[in-house]
């Protein structure tokens, strides 16, 4: 199994070398961290993003609304893939989920699948989306969504409604090796959300900021991708309370409000500690907090190949489960 990845200032401690906790990938580099831009991504040594095309919708992006039969045979073939790529999540144990896709797929064809768990008591419920694997070569974001899967079927606490989006970029995770944190066109999904002043800022903060790095590619238009696009759609058909973004390896939360005093922000979840780091142009945590008005928290885990230990997971679990309960509404009635 690959060592812990370097992480320079991080104070989280190593995992427990466990079989069941390693993802099989190659040790991360940290090259990231020397950045003008402080962006919540470290990609594998030899990463080599596709270069951005015009904005065209892939023929690939929808099915008949009908197919029942090809969803699921989509969100099968997604689960092959899943479990062959990553150490931690097996075939099988994908395909125990409930997981569920509708029309839309990737630039490549694969499936957008969720997960959904509503609340034990069947009605209005506060509402939590939770998104890993925006980055395709940030492993551990997609597995951790798969290890929070387990805990809402297995008797952790459902007071709230969850849905959970495993791997939301599947191309670049799955379509070569190493994956990338692109999409199949080149763009880097987390700067590509209909933001008000992004055909204003991110071209110019691409160029300006990160010199143009195609690991970065913000697209050539705001929701120029099929992925984008879709979440955009699913986060406001859901209407979530709040956005849990999974990341790595920065070892860090991250946490993005317009109205601070009606949600405050967690000091600490588990061994990561409040470190703001702001908003980009075209990133979920703007589009979600200042667009839409939906908090959005970040979770980077300390490394993009390596799952934390079970210890280290069972703490982040039962902070984030706490803080919800004191920042999540409890009058949700009119749903």
């Amino acid at each position: 199994p690959p060592a812990a990845a370097t992480n320079p200032g991080s104070a989280a401690p190593a995992p427990v070398a466990r079989a069941e906790d390693q993802l099989q990938v190659r040790e991360q580099s940290a090259e990231d961290e020397a950045e003008a831009e402080p962006t919540p991504s470290v990609a594998p040594e030899t990463d080599e993003a596709v270069p951005s095309t015009a904005a065209t919708p892939s023929t690939a992006e929808t099915v008949p609304s009908d197919d029942r039969a090809a969803n699921a045979a989509a969100v099968d073939a997604l689960c092959v893939e899943l479990g062959e790529r990553l150490g931690s999540v097996s075939i099988d144990g994908c395909r125990s989920h409930e997981i569920v896709a509708g029309t839309h797929r990737s630039h490549g064809g694969r499936a957008l699948a969720w997960a959904d768990y509503a609340s034990d008591g069947g009605g209005p419920a506060p509402r939590v989306l939770v998104v890993g694997g925006i980055h395709g070569d940030e492993y551990s974001s997609v597995s951790m969504v798969f290890r929070w899967m387990e805990r809402l079927e297995t008797g952790a606490d459902r007071s709230r409604h969850w849905r959970l989006i495993p791997v939301a970029n599947p191309d670049g995770l799955l379509a070569v090796r190493p994956a990338t944190r692109t999409n199949a066109r080149g763009v880097d999904l987390n700067r590509n959300f209909a933001t008000a002043s992004w055909n204003d800022e991110a071209r110019r903060y691409w160029q300006e900021r990160t010199g143009g790095d195609p690991r970065r590619d913000p697209g050539r238009e705001a929701a120029s991708e099929t992925e984008t696009r879709w979440l955009q759609q699913f986060i406001d058909e859901f209407g979530p309370d709040v956005i849990v973004a999974l990341h790595a390896p920065h070892a860090l939360l991250d946490f993005d409000a317009a109205d601070a005093g009606r949600v405050r922000a967690p000091q600490r979840l588990g061994f990561l500690e409040l470190r703001p780091l702001g908003t980009f142009p075209g990133s979920l945590g703007r589009y979600g907090s200042v667009e839409l008005g939906i908090p959005v928290l970040t979770l980077e885990l300390p490394w993009a190949g390596i799952m934390p230990s079970a210890e280290q997971q069972q703490a982040l679990w039962s902070d984030l489960d706490g803080w919800l309960e004191r920042n999540l509404p409890t009058d949700v009635t009119s749903r």
